[in-house]
């Protein structure tokens, strides 16, 4: 493997560096690996879920229900801290991260949105099914 100039190998730092190098940084779309991880794990929070529904009829009316989303909650919480940690990593510079700013704001912008949208989900705002079946004639 070849030690691109930027790296002084001549010091500990630079040899530390220049292992840490990748010069493969394109296959994480030039964006920090946490920043990519935030994203899959945003998205995969919408496939994966741990839920409770309970419900009580009356005369075959659901007159009580309630939707838990368990999961909803820890996903949240992974997606936005693998944000932070993406965003604070594309910070700082290095020669691997090819992307554009633009890009790391706009992955950065998409785990908070997602993060916001599994609390939402966690608290029943959003994808609740008991809005449904709830029968509210008078």
């Amino acid at each position: 493997m070849s030690v691109p100039d930027y790296f002084d190998t001549s010091t500990d730092e630079g040899r530390r560096a220049a292992a840490r190098h990748r010069p493969d940084g394109k296959a994480w779309f030039g964006l920090p690996i946490p920043l990519v991880l935030g994203v899959g794990v945003g998205l995969l929070g919408f496939v994966i879920t741990v839920s409770a529904t309970t419900t009580r009829s009356v005369n075959d009316v659901v007159t009580v229900c309630r939707h838990t989303d368990f999961s909803a909650w820890l996903w949240a919480a992974a997606t936005a801290v693998l944000g932070l940690v993406g965003l604070v990593h594309g910070m700082r510079e290095n020669p691997n991260w090819t992307a554009p700013r633009w890009a790391l704001w706009a992955m950065v912008a998409a785990c908070a949105v997602m993060a916001v949208l599994h609390v939402l989900r966690g608290l029943g705002l959003i994808g609740d099914p008991c809005v449904d079946l709830i029968d509210i004639r008078p």
